[in-house]
């Protein structure tokens, strides 16, 4: 069970929270989209649930294909929008042995 869960709006929230967690020696445990290829999904951590609010595209460099965006979009949305302006990679389910690099 989660110790508890926190939806933060802005940069803010996020560092109160973290320092929250520091405080009571809570682990944290970033979702966004749910999307986990393992089935883990909680675990007795203080859930940052980045989906509700911080979800923006915050800047699109066409020219050199790449996108700045917050920790809570999901992929299907963003490459919907700007499809064929910024360079898209199919992920790539990784083996269990691998190590998590995406929240």
């Amino acid at each position: 069970m989660p110790v508890a869960v926190v939806c933060p709006r802005d940069e803010t929230d996020v560092r109160m929270a973290v320092q929250t967690a520091a405080e009571h020696g809570v682990t944290i445990l970033p979702r966004a989209g749910g999307t986990s290829l393992g089935g883990q999904v909680v675990g007795s951590s203080m859930i940052m649930d980045f989906s509700k609010y911080m979800n923006q595209v915050l800047q699109v460099n066409v020219e050199e294909r790449w996108a700045r965006v917050q920790p809570g979009i999901v992929r299907m949305c963003s490459t919907r929008n700007w499809r064929n302006t910024v360079s898209t990679s199919r992920p790539i389910p990784p083996p269990p042995t691998a190590p998590m690099w995406a929240g």
